[in-house]
């Protein structure tokens, strides 16, 4: 019975994390590289840039949850200078 529980926990978890990394990419792809950057993306650049986005977002997952120090948190501190750059 715990291991059916267990399984469930971890099928609901797996589902919102593939929710989440869909919707940041569908994100990057349609909103802010066609609506917001003004570009003129085929079905197949488009793709890549969701798949592209899947792995980065993949990436940094990874090494968030490797190192026991880091959270997710400590993005939010690099938010106002990556805006910044953004401005310049």
């Amino acid at each position: 019975m715990a291991g059916l529980i267990l399984a469930d926990i971890l099928a609901a978890t797996m589902s919102t994390a593939d929710s989440q990394m869909l919707a940041a990419a569908s994100s990057v792809s349609q909103n802010i590289l066609q609506e917001f950057g003004h570009l003129k993306l085929s079905e197949k650049q488009s793709l890549f840039a969701a798949r592209l986005t899947i792995i980065c977002v993949s990436v940094v997952g990874v090494v968030l949850a490797r190192d026991p120090d880091s959270s997710v948190f400590g993005i939010y501190e690099l938010l106002p200078a990556f805006l910044v750059s953004l401005a310049v």
